[in-house]
C-alpha cells in the first residue's frame, strides 16, 4: 500500500494558524481470480472459446436481434445475411487481466 501525507496551512475566519492535514491512500491493484462459469435456470455465462466463432457462422445475421445489442452496427452492415470469420474475430481484443469478459451461452 501507498501512503502519502499532505499538509496546508488553512486560516478561515476564527481559525487564524490552524493546520489541516490530509491523509490519502493509493491502494495496490488488486488480482483478479480465474473466470468462474455462472449457471442461471436459462443462461450460462463462461469464458470466451475458439469454437464460438465457428458456432456463429451457422447462424445468419437477423437485424432485430443486432439492434437490440444497442450498437450502431448498421453504419458498418453491407446486408450480408451472414457473419465472416474475419468479421467476427477482428474485433477480440487481447485479454486483459483487469478485466473479465463474459461469454453468453
Amino acid at each position: 500500500m501507498h501512503r502519502s501525507v499532505h499538509r496546508a496551512v488553512a486560516s478561515p475566519p476564527g481559525w487564524v494558524g490552524s493546520v489541516v492535514r490530509s491523509i490519502k491512500f493509493m491502494l495496490d491493484p488488486l488480482t483478479l481470480s480465474p473466470l468462474s462459469t455462472l449457471q442461471g435456470e436459462r443462461v450460462i455465462l463462461r469464458e470466451p472459446r475458439d469454437s464460438d466463432v465457428d458456432d456463429r457462422l451457422r447462424h445468419p445475421i437477423d437485424p432485430e436481434e443486432e439492434d437490440s445489442y444497442g450498437s450502431s452496427w448498421r453504419q458498418e452492415w453491407d446486408g450480408r445475411r451472414y457473419h465472416s470469420r474475419e468479421h467476427l474475430t477482428a474485433t477480440r481484443c487481447p485479454p486483459d487481466p483487469r478485466t473479465y469478459t463474459w461469454a453468453v451461452e
